[in-house]
């Protein structure tokens, strides 16, 4: 055999390694080898899993935690404020006078808070709502007689934050009630206003899972933590 021929064999002989190493990676039996199988089944891909979410959600944070105070704080303030001024009235500056020299002054008049003046200020309001709305007169007094007791009720129970997403709820249900009765009348501008109450009482609501200045926070929370 001459030295081309022999070097013609080699080149084929080399072909044939590198086409059976080729074959040999495409064919079945690479199963046997785990890190090259590719019909390997791999459990589908969790971008977290449920252990890191959870101690994720547990992890103190004060920014949502404070954000939920604060406007746990504004919806209780405001429904209580609310509901203490129905029991109120006059004012501290109610009506102007003369002084010695003639000038107009503002002469000073006693606050009262009394039982007679709520019926008389809720009175006039389930008259109102009677009068300029549509609806019946009936509702309007079962509406208007317990208001001041649920606003205040239901105020403290937001502020003290027990059961915080009950109490955020029915303080939501509670401005809802208000924009209701304001829609039915005539300048209904202030409806916007208790929408706005609204979303406020939503965003309360979204934070309630850091509600760790609560006695929510107090009770519930040092349980979980034990």
């Amino acid at each position: 055999m001459g030295p081309q021929k022999a070097y013609f064999m080699l080149i084929l002989f080399d072909s044939g390694i590198q086409t059976a190493s080729f074959f040999w990676i495409l064919s079945p039996t690479v199963s046997k080898c785990p890190s090259l199988n590719l019909n390997h089944t791999h459990p589908p891909f969790k971008p977290m899993s449920e252990e890191k979410t959870s101690e994720c959600c547990s992890k103190f944070r004060f920014d949502l935690a404070f954000a939920n105070l604060l406007l746990r704080l504004w919806i209780g303030l405001r429904l209580v404020g609310a509901g203490i001024d129905k029991w109120r009235a006059g004012s501290c500056w109610g009506f102007k006078g003369v002084g010695p020299d003639g000038a107009e002054i503002d002469i000073a008049r006693g606050v009262t808070f009394s039982a007679d003046n709520y019926d008389k200020k809720l009175g006039a309001i389930a008259k109102l709502t009677f009068d300029k709305g549509f609806l019946p007169k009936p509702l309007c007094d079962l509406y208007a007689k317990p208001l001041g007791y649920i606003l205040v009720g239901v105020g403290a129970w937001v502020i003290i934050g027990l059961l915080s997403e009950l109490s955020l709820f029915a303080a939501g249900l509670v401005f809802l009630s208000l924009g209701v009765g304001l829609a039915t009348l005539p300048d209904d501008t202030e409806v916007v206003l208790i929408g706005i109450q609204i979303l406020i009482v939503a965003a309360a609501l979204a934070t309630s899972k850091h509600k760790n200045f609560s006695l929510d926070g107090l009770f519930f929370g040092r349980k979980k933590s034990d």
